[in-house]
């Protein structure tokens, strides 16, 4: 888990990422939009699916996803997603203003100094 998401291993890269980078790629490629009626549909599904996942298995504690983390998740991803489409050319839907908005969160529409202070940005403002 992290940040209260569920993380996957993608066998492509090296690394472990939450699924809402494939959300936030179908959303973009695959559907077009990334309105947030889709990420509230997808919240939606995704906490019924658990409900009964829940009680096929003995009661237990978890980190279930708020609708408010479910967004922010995917609006990071869109952030990682942009990133990496800038070096092949774009598709899908603009994303441009989800990008701007976290950056802006980030730094406060000003660039920082450094990697490192983007870094300390991330954690304090998602933790």
């Amino acid at each position: 888990m992290c940040c209260g998401l569920l993380m996957t291993h993608c066998f492509f890269l090296t690394h472990e990422y939450t699924c809402q980078v494939d959300l936030a790629y179908f959303l973009c490629v695959a559907v077009g939009d990334t309105n947030n009626q889709y990420i509230q549909y997808y919240h939606r599904q995704l906490m019924t699916r658990l409900d009964k996942q829940q009680q096929k298995q003995q009661p237990q504690t978890s980190n279930r996803p708020s609708l408010e983390e479910l967004e922010e998740s995917v609006a990071l991803a869109l952030c990682d997603f942009q990133r990496f489409m800038s070096g092949w050319g774009q598709c899908g839907s603009n994303i441009s203003s989800t990008v701007m908005e976290v950056l802006d969160r980030l730094d406060g529409g000003k660039k920082l100094t450094s990697e490192d202070k983007y870094r300390e940005a991330m954690m304090r403002e998602f933790g």
